[in-house]
């Protein structure tokens, strides 16, 4: 999976409610099917159930007269500040790991933000 984090850098003594996350799937998996409750940042830290955001997004990739178009499904979700900053050390180069089930199948997605003190 395709996973990116926001913020791209988190200061521990943030005072904020939420790190986003945006999960891109394969083609040919839909964000209805991930299963909410399975997703894990670093396997313990639990995404919240709601709210989160689902959405199609389109992309096109080819060189000359051959181009392809694919239809990727994505989901926005949310963990909580604090509990995030808890699991994560500080550095800049953080690899921050989302875990979770679509469509009864195990997902894994990394990116890399930075975390200072």
């Amino acid at each position: 999976m395709d996973i990116e984090v926001e913020p791209e850098t988190l200061s521990k003594k943030s005072h904020g409610n939420w790190v986003m996350v945006e999960i891109e799937l394969p083609h040919g998996y839909d964000a209805s099917d991930v299963d909410l409750s399975s997703i894990r940042l670093e396997g313990t830290v639990p995404a919240v159930a709601w709210p989160h955001e689902k959405k199609k997004k389109r992309h096109e990739h080819g060189c000359g007269h051959d181009h392809e178009r694919h239809e990727h499904s994505e989901l926005k979700v949310k963990f909580r500040r604090s509990e995030v900053i808890a699991v994560l050390p500080a550095g800049k180069h953080v690899p921050v790991h989302i875990t979770g089930t679509v469509a009864g199948t195990p997902f894994e997605g990394v990116d890399i933000i930075r975390v200072i003190q």
